[in-house]
């Protein structure tokens, strides 16, 4: 069937004109991305608009007083709302609980199980547990499946004690639609960028080195600065990590304090039923003898001291400079974030070295793809959501490890066959820095040598004057850094290698644990093939454990 031909030119016309037909294509993607906000992800209004909403009375079992009609005042953290004589068939449950007896909000989520009769059951079966929070209305609708008629149901809850909460229950209400701007922006975000790297789109066309620097550099700000945007808003969700909740997460902080005081042990002194001990490094006798909160769990604990035995480098940098400046501590969300960035600088860094020296082809529409893979596969995304004190100095090894290799991969000058001294300098201190964060890391000094391959196994070169230089470039940063820490070590626990660690007071004694080869199958299988296990349930993934054949204690996190 042919178009008229008015309709046909003016098609063309739109075919031809490039800024109008992206225009079409993103306004439709916008058009899309709302219908699918109210239609496809509320879909449960349209399934349960024709639902009459009733409100049924139920009684309570547990300790508590009535305040008025809809309130009550716990005094036991356990109730029990029990509705009786339904015969119907219901398919929503609405359910409310809030706290009416304290100022502000209270987003504490309250966990309640459901239970229920009906044309199949004469006892109460099982039918699950939701978690409502009375700052997410979604929360209290609840869509059931009985069979048939519902003839009756209980919702067991956990509560806060003395407190009042307003109830609110009712059965069959019409699920309201929840309109997210989120929603809508985030997948006309993916439809646009599936249309904007589709294989014919003309950023594949664009070779990421036919921009001159100047447009490279603002390429690289524009995103870095959306990245670090989006990471530092996901870096304050988790609220349980805004703070430093427990004496194990503020060791940092306290080193500060205690290196502000010419001291290199911590200022707090252990209990002396501690010093008294057999072997303080049991966690067993510990319990037996002391309360967990008598001790600095996760410390290094050496001849009547606390230590800690985390890389000094972030303390140095970051946390003993913002203490004496301000007299304050810094938090280690925010050292985290820090990290982060010096992490996504090392991404943009080094991407951008390795295509003008590897892969000079490389389209703007591969570059970023490429980003965006290295950062979603990254450490970055997990520690954005975990800023604790157990990632500040892996964040930081993993930093200064990319800034490391994207300064000895810029170093090398590949016209003149020479290496460039300050970069050199630059790529040793980084990769020396390591050691002072996280010392395991350190390997990565192979890969360092790997990419400086062609120089380092060239004994013509390194006995050239360049070669030379650059030895003592490599040198100076390694042996300062080296011989700083060892001094530090030294003076902490006698030993210039000994950073601490087999002094930790944790679950299991370190210093006679030891290197067992039967452990390496079963953690090289957990941590490296091991798929992980998809869940339908939010977040859609669920922890491993690990279960092994290994007789002995093994130290593991899900």
């Amino acid at each position: 069937m042919k178009l008229p031909e008015a309709l046909s030119t003016k098609y063309e016309e739109i075919k031809d004109n490039k800024y109008l037909k992206h225009i079409i294509a993103f306004s439709i993607f916008l058009i899309v991305s709302i219908l699918a906000e109210l239609f496809i992800f509320n879909f449960r209004h349209w399934e349960t608009v024709s639902n009459q909403e009733e409100t049924v009375p139920y009684s309570i079992s547990g300790g508590y007083d009535v305040i008025d009609e809809d309130t009550i005042l716990t005094s036991d953290d356990s109730l029990c709302f029990e509705l009786n004589d339904l015969n119907k068939v219901i398919k929503t449950v609405y359910v409310n609980f809030e706290r009416v007896d304290i100022n502000g909000d209270n987003y504490e989520p309250i966990k309640a199980h459901f239970e229920a009769t009906d044309i199949s059951h004469h006892s109460y079966y099982n039918l699950n547990n939701r978690m409502i929070c009375e700052n997410e209305p979604r929360s209290s609708y609840i869509t059931i499946h009985t069979y048939a008629e519902t003839k009756s149901m209980r919702i067991f809850t956990t509560m806060e004690k003395e407190a009042q909460y307003r109830v609110d229950i009712s059965i069959n209400p019409v699920i309201p639609i929840f309109f997210y701007r989120e929603r809508v922006f985030l997948l006309f975000a993916v439809l646009s960028l599936f249309y904007l790297f589709k294989p014919g789109s003309v950023l594949h066309r664009i070779k990421y080195l036919d921009l001159n620097v100047g447009q490279r550099r603002a390429m690289i700000t524009v995103i870095l600065c959306i990245t670090v945007w989006i990471l530092s808003w996901v870096n304050t969700l988790n609220p349980f990590y805004q703070g430093e909740y427990g004496a194990n997460t503020e060791q940092y902080q306290k080193l500060a304090e205690a290196f502000s005081e010419g001291s290199l042990s911590l200022l707090e002194k252990p209990v002396e039923i501690l010093n008294t001990m057999e072997n303080p490094y049991d966690m067993s006798l510990r319990g037996e003898l002391m309360d967990f909160w008598d001790y600095k769990f996760d410390h290094a604990y050496y001849k009547g001291e606390y230590y800690v035995y985390f890389g000094v480098v972030p303390v140095v940098l970051l946390y003993y400079p913002y203490y004496v400046i301000t007299g304050h501590h810094i938090h280690n969300h925010t050292v985290c974030l820090i990290g982060i960035i010096l992490i996504l600088a090392g991404i943009f860094l080094l991407l951008d070295e390795l295509i003008k020296k590897y892969y000079k082809k490389c389209s703007l529409a591969l570059w970023f793809m490429s980003i965006e893979t290295m950062i979603m596969g990254s450490y970055i995304v997990y520690i954005t959501k975990r800023p604790d004190i157990y990632s500040v100095p892996i964040t930081y090894a993993v930093g200064f490890t990319l800034l490391g290799m994207w300064a000895f991969t810029k170093a090398m000058e590949t016209e003149t066959k020479t290496l460039k001294f300050g970069y050199m300098l630059a790529g040793s201190l980084f990769t020396a820095l390591i050691t002072g964060c996280r010392p395991q890391i350190f390997v990565v000094l192979v890969i360092d040598i790997l990419i400086l391959k062609d120089y380092v196994f060239s004994l013509k070169y390194l006995k050239s004057k360049n070669g030379i230089k650059s030895i003592i470039a490599v040198a100076i940063p390694m042996m300062t850094v080296a011989v700083l820490l060892m001094l530090y070590n030294y003076k902490r626990f006698e030993n210039p290698f000994d950073f601490g660690a087999f002094y930790n007071l944790t679950f299991n004694d370190m210093r006679n644990r030891g290197w067992v080869w039967d452990r390496v199958p079963y953690g090289s299988v957990i941590y490296l093939f091991r798929p992980f296990e998809l869940s339908p349930v939010y977040p859609f993934f669920n922890n491993i454990e690990m279960n092994t054949a290994y007789m002995g204690e093994t130290i593991q996190e899900t």
